[in-house]
């Protein structure tokens, strides 16, 4: 190689080793920056919400069995099942089901008025509300009375006599009159007829 291009060879690496050596050097000083490890995060205050663990040995709290009130709606003029009837159990009200029956499930343990909610054209209740004291997981079989409205009977009129209309008019003169009344006056005339002859025979 020649001089010249020697020179020209090194100088153009001594500068490209000088902007690199910038480049990787210049912003850290000559010191490569580490990753470092942050320290762990403190834990979470406790919320008023957190309920504590009991203590070591100590009995943990029973959870509440939800209980259920159920019976038949019935009529006591028919003694009938009735269906569409309201129920009413503490402030949860219900329609009996086509079979008459009603049912509540999820009920925690308490003291409940059960009665019905007739509307207009139903009837009238036969017992007073019914209070039902209900157990945790216990099923209360209430069943409910009331009265229905007596149906009106159709009007049906009485049979009327029949008139009967006869198929012939009688007669209202003597039967035979008028028949008679040719046959005398044919043998009446016969008889002048035969007068008449008799005479002009003489």
């Amino acid at each position: 190689m020649p001089p010249a291009q020697l020179r020209q060879f090194l100088l153009a690496c001594g500068a490209a080793l000088i902007i690199v050596g910038l480049a990787v050097f210049g912003a850290t000083g000559g010191h490569v920056a580490l990753a470092q490890t942050l320290p762990p995060r403190p834990p979470p205050p406790a919320t008023a919400t957190t309920i504590p663990e009991p203590a070591p040995g100590a009995p943990r709290p029973t959870p509440v069995v939800p209980g259920r009130i159920t019976g038949t709606v019935i009529d006591q003029r028919t003694g009938a099942p009735t269906p569409g009837v309201t129920v009413l159990v503490g402030s949860l009200a219900l329609v009996t089901d086509a079979h008459g029956n009603y049912e509540v499930n999820g009920l925690t343990p308490s003291t409940y008025a059960v009665a019905l909610s007739l509307a207009a054209g139903q009837g009238t209740n036969a017992q007073a509300p019914v209070t039902v004291a209900l157990a945790a997981g216990q099923t209360v079989v209430q069943h409910l009375v009331f009265r229905s409205p007596t149906q009106a009977e159709p009007l049906v009129a009485p049979p009327s006599t029949p008139i009967l209309v006869p198929t012939t008019l009688p007669a209202t003169g003597a039967p035979g009159t008028e028949g008679w009344l040719w046959l005398v006056g044919a043998v009446l005339l016969m008889g002048v007829g035969a007068t008449l002859r008799r005479a002009g025979t003489r």
